[in-house]
């Protein structure tokens, strides 16, 4: 998990030779090392979320219904796949995502990369670039992929609709996990209800959570309002079970 390393200096660990090397050579950037003079943070910021689009090769599809098929909670509108991703699933590329915004904001100036360890070391405002957010002094929780908050690169990269199907099982094992320690306690209770919907989610009606997924998702980043919040859970939750801990990175990006 990325922590903080003195005051100013945070560290992104990333299994960078096992991400660079998922990828056809001709698809990774060779960005140059700063931006002009006079670019905004906010231009970086848009400049290397389409720049990290373009080397996953982030592509949109229709995942709905044959015609003439009614709609069930298997299906949405569209999902997202990694194009570009080669030698391992192209609905799963969080991991990716993370490696190259942290390499394009290295190439920008807003961090350094160790070739030994395969560490990223971010500055604070390459740290906000890449999640949204910033605390000084204080250890870093970022968001997770896909969140939505427009401040970020990482965050507005949305994810696919087999990413949040795995959030979703990892949501009601953890959960149901939980809400069992608990025991009959109102919050062990409503622990439990909210794992039956999350698996629910996963096996019944991944689509349809889809759906609801995208339509936040789309919201946030226009800076509108929305209501329905099931399908969006911060990593406090994920930390639940072991299970979470090796997908985590998978599934978050980070």
């Amino acid at each position: 998990m990325p922590h903080v390393s003195g005051h100013n200096i945070h560290t992104d660990n990333a299994a960078s030779n096992a991400a660079s090397s998922a990828y056809n050579a001709t698809a990774i950037s060779n960005a140059s090392a700063n931006y002009p003079h006079g670019v905004t943070h906010e231009q970086v910021k848009e400049s290397i979320k389409e720049k990290v689009k373009n080397i996953l090769g982030l592509t949109t599809v229709p995942n709905t219904p044959p015609p003439g098929t009614p709609w069930s909670g298997m299906d949405s509108s569209t999902s997202t796949y990694a194009a570009n991703l080669e030698g391992k699933d192209k609905w799963m590329y969080g991991k990716e995502a993370s490696y190259h915004t942290n390499m394009e904001l290295v190439n920008a100036g807003y961090g350094t990369y160790n070739e030994t360890t395969g560490s990223f070391t971010l500055s604070p405002e390459g740290w906000k670039l890449k999640y949204g957010t910033y605390t000084p002094g204080e250890a870093q929780n970022p968001p997770a992929m896909g969140s939505g908050d427009p401040g970020g690169i990482l965050t507005s990269i949305p994810i696919s609709n087999k990413m949040l199907q795995q959030q979703n099982y990892i949501k009601g094992a953890a959960l149901g996990l939980a809400g069992a320690f608990a025991g009959g306690s109102l919050p062990g209770i409503a622990m439990r209800a909210v794992s039956a919907k999350s698996f629910d989610a996963a096996n019944q009606k991944p689509g349809e959570a889809y759906e609801t997924y995208m339509n936040k998702f789309k919201a946030k980043q226009e800076g509108k309002q929305f209501t329905q919040t099931s399908n969006m859970y911060g990593k406090s939750i994920l930390g639940l079970s072991n299970e979470v801990t090796k997908n985590k990175e998978e599934l978050l990006g980070n």
